[in-house]
């Protein structure tokens, strides 16, 4: 029986070691790329937060530039809208928009409005119920009603972008259901089209060198 050679062995595990790498490396391409990319639009539940911990308030919260309840990493603790309060009547849900300290985003109540028909003149037509902030960080939000809708502005030192939902469902002490949907692009993600645009004419034009 032929048993192999040293040589033969260590080119074997070079081999292996070089399919590792390329898997590895191919994977995490794929990765990269599915976080370059979020959702304009779908459906989320907010859950009613229970306790003060951190993870029954990212799922009480939504970033619409992300489109995620509870990406902590992803989105710095910097969300877009917020579900306070617990359903009942003694402490009703809100629906709060302003999360950080220089956060002068606004938010109003549409009423019946079709989700389709809502654009940012929506918020200066007769009726648009807009939240009663007084100027501060901390403001009373506005409540979530099953079937109306609401147009939300996001701004804050580093975005300014429109997004709008419709609240399907609410159950006291337990969640609330919302369809949303961007109305323009946050300027983070504006700004990595730009850098990308940018690399790809760079590319074109050492080809064309």
């Amino acid at each position: 029986m032929c048993l192999p050679t040293k040589s033969i062995i260590r080119a074997i595990a070079v081999s292996i070691l070089f399919l590792f790498l390329v898997t590895l490396a191919t994977a995490q391409g794929i990765k990269e790329k599915k976080t370059d990319t979020y959702a304009t639009s779908g459906q989320i539940t907010l859950l009613w937060r229970k306790t003060l911990s951190e993870s029954d308030h990212t799922n009480a919260t939504m970033s619409f530039e992300y489109a995620t309840r509870n990406g902590l990493k992803l989105t710095g603790n910097d969300w877009d809208v917020a579900l306070q309060g617990e359903g009942s009547k003694q402490q009703p849900y809100m629906l709060d928009v302003r999360m950080v300290t220089d956060d002068k985003s606004d938010i109003w109540d549409l009423g019946k409005t079709p989700l389709r028909k809502v654009t940012k003149k929506s918020a200066k037509k007769k009726g648009a119920k807009r939240s009663p902030y007084d100027g501060t960080f901390s403001g009373t939000g506005i409540p979530p009603v099953a079937g109306h809708s609401y147009l939300v502005h996001t701004v804050d030192r580093d975005s300014d972008y429109w997004a709008k939902f419709t609240v399907d469902k609410v159950s006291p002490r337990k969640s609330i259901k919302i369809s949303w949907e961007l109305l323009t692009t946050p300027q983070r993600q504006l700004d990595k089209d730009r850098k990308k645009l940018a690399k790809d004419r760079k590319r074109r034009e050492k080809k064309k060198k």
